[in-house]
């Protein structure tokens, strides 16, 4: 399966864009969720509190529900535009995630019978460290890879507890990104949308001189083209050592804008 990941995009820079949030991904979803259920207009109502898993099996997303009660069982989830939904009979689900770590379900057994959910997931408040644990749930699930498991959830149930932001944010990042490329690869996950990228303090940086050049009458006519070719920047997937690259590809262009600008007296 072609990873996506080695391919170079290119990216148009304005000054008026704001950076878009990113979207989240399949690490963002999975996990054990716990919380309270409402059912309204049921026969056979449900449990009031319940705990539900939601997990990633060979790229293919299933929510748990048995917990629930009210005869929901196992169901196969669909991707849609903000969340998941799926259908299994009657019964119609939807799955939301207003915020980080938490899930919000509404389901519809039958005419008039209604259940609607708001469950929170376990977290180290360390996003980085929270994502490698979800991929390595979804690693556990993958029988698809043909090398030795990178990760193993047990050992990090016993590093969680442990895990300080300032130490550990950015060692979690890196082996996050490492398991998230290798089950792209092996397809127990997809390809994040490069479109998704959000500009670091340098591209950033970048943005505000171009933007500046731009706008400076003084500008020459060659100034103003190199404004606009300085402004397709070199874009890839999305880890670490990829935002390095990008990063270091806009301080270069936005050095090269500074030096226009001094010479065409842009303040």
């Amino acid at each position: 399966m072609a990873t996506g990941r080695s391919a170079l995009l290119v990216l148009a820079l304005t000054a008026s864009a704001p950076a878009a949030p990113a979207a989240p991904t399949w690490a963002d979803w999975v996990g054990d969720y716990a919380g309270t259920l409402t059912w309204k207009g049921c026969f056979t109502p449900g449990a009031a509190r319940a705990r539900i898993s939601l997990d990633a099996s060979d790229g293919a997303m299933t929510i748990e529900l048995a917990g629930a009660g009210g005869g929901l069982r196992a169901m196969s989830l669909v991707e849609e535009e903000g969340g998941w939904s799926a259908q299994q009979g009657d019964v119609k689900l939807r799955v939301t995630r207003p915020r980080a770590n938490v899930l919000s379900l509404v389901a519809e057994l039958g005419s008039d019978c209604r259940m609607h959910a708001q469950l929170v997931r376990p977290a180290t408040k360390i996003a980085a460290c929270d994502r490698l644990v979800s991929l390595a749930r979804i690693e556990a699930r993958c029988t698809k890879l043909t090398e030795p498991p990178l990760e193993s959830p047990a050992l990090l149930a016993k590093q969680r507890a442990t895990w300080k932001a300032k130490a550990d944010a950015g060692r979690c990042a890196l082996r996050a990104d490492k398991l998230e490329t290798a089950l792209i690869e092996a397809g127990c996950a997809p390809v994040a949308d490069p479109q998704e990228f959000v500009p670091g303090p340098q591209c950033q940086a970048l943005t505000a001189a171009i933007g500046k050049l731009q706008r400076c009458p003084a500008a020459s006519g060659p100034t103003r083209a190199l404004a606009a070719q300085l402004a397709q920047v070199p874009l890839v997937g999305g880890t670490a050592a990829e935002r390095e690259i990008v990063e270091a590809a806009c301080e270069r262009s936005r050095r090269q804008a500074a030096s226009v600008a001094l010479t065409d007296r842009c303040p």
